[in-house]
């Protein structure tokens, strides 16, 4: 008798991306795996650009809105915006933050990644959404490097 190990692990995959398909859930973790690695003397300063992508990134929904099209998607389909994908900006904006700690940006940047193709993989998101979700990260990141003088 053998185990299909393959499909066991993708089974754990879309488990995984259909739970992170509820965004309260989504971002606590989130900020839960970001906190982890935040150096406790700059909390604060990371709960206020935590904070801020969040509504960087429903501002982003609202301006440039993209209607989804979940026709094949295996979750519930969201009513908010498609464009840009708020799990990439959020997550990738959570890994941009560490850039200076390799290590750290590292594990945060595989995790966002995860997220992205989750995205993708429930059919929630077409790969032009998670690029654009990437893409603001890098914007809003740009802006608060810039004005933190960092």
């Amino acid at each position: 008798m053998s185990v299909d190990v393959r499909g066991m692990e993708m089974e754990v995959f879309r488990e995984f991306a259909l739970l992170m398909n509820n965004d309260v859930v989504f971002i606590a973790l989130l900020y839960l795996i970001s906190f982890i690695f935040v150096d406790k003397r700059r909390i604060k300063e990371f709960s206020i650009y935590f904070f801020g992508a969040i509504v960087f990134t429903f501002l982003s929904k609202e301006l440039f809105y993209k209607e989804r099209i979940c026709g094949l998607s295996i979750a519930d389909c969201p009513t908010n915006s498609a464009f840009p994908s708020g799990h990439a900006l959020m997550s990738f904006a959570s890994a941009f933050y560490f850039y200076k700690d390799k290590d750290s940006f590292l594990l945060i940047s595989i995790f966002a990644f995860i997220i992205s193709i989750s995205r993708v993989y429930i059919g929630v998101h077409s790969i032009t959404d998670v690029i654009g979700g990437f893409s603001f990260a890098l914007f809003y990141f740009s802006l608060w490097w810039k004005n933190a003088g960092l």
